[in-house]
């Protein structure tokens, strides 16, 4: 009973804030002083539907907050237009020049000059010394070929 009792306690710490200014001493409180009688008649299985409840109750109240703050924010947006329009156009340009960047880059990316199948291209993680460049470029059953960046070896 303890233990389901801290298992609420901490469920509840879940809430969103507004749900807890409001309700949630209240809310661990009422449970406090019904959990023992809820033992009493239930047994575990009271208990575990306590815990599903409460489980069940935090999604639904950060949907309803979530709502609420859509609303609040389409009314804010419809009161003033001239601002709408402005924030509007910058989220569009700022998301189209994102999208061509990603699709510009991709395109060098997979069609790189020289390399039949760049499917097969391998790029280390951490650069790496000259002489493990050499070595790579020496082990022609793991490696096709290898090729070094200028500026991401350094020579040791």
């Amino acid at each position: 009973m303890a233990l389901c009792l801290r298992a609420y306690r901490a469920l509840a710490g879940a809430f969103p804030e507004e749900f807890k200014d409001a309700y949630g001493d209240e809310l661990v409180g009422v449970t406090e002083d019904a959990i023992a009688m809820i033992w009493r008649h239930h047994g575990r299985l009271g208990l575990v539907r306590l815990l599903f409840d409460i489980a069940v109750r935090i999604p639904i109240e950060y949907l309803a907050e979530l709502r609420r703050d859509t609303a609040y924010a389409l009314r804010t947006l419809a009161a003033s237009p001239g601002f709408t329009l402005v924030a509007t156009l910058s989220l569009c340009l700022g998301i189209c020049v994102a999208t061509c960047s990603y699709t510009e880059l991709n395109g060098l990316l997979r069609d790189l000059p020289g390399v039949p199948e760049p499917d097969r291209l391998v790029s280390l993680s951490s650069p790496v010394s000259y002489p493990a460049y050499k070595q790579f470029r020496q082990l022609d059953d793991l490696f096709t070929s290898a090729w070094r960046w200028p500026w991401s070896a350094s020579p040791a």
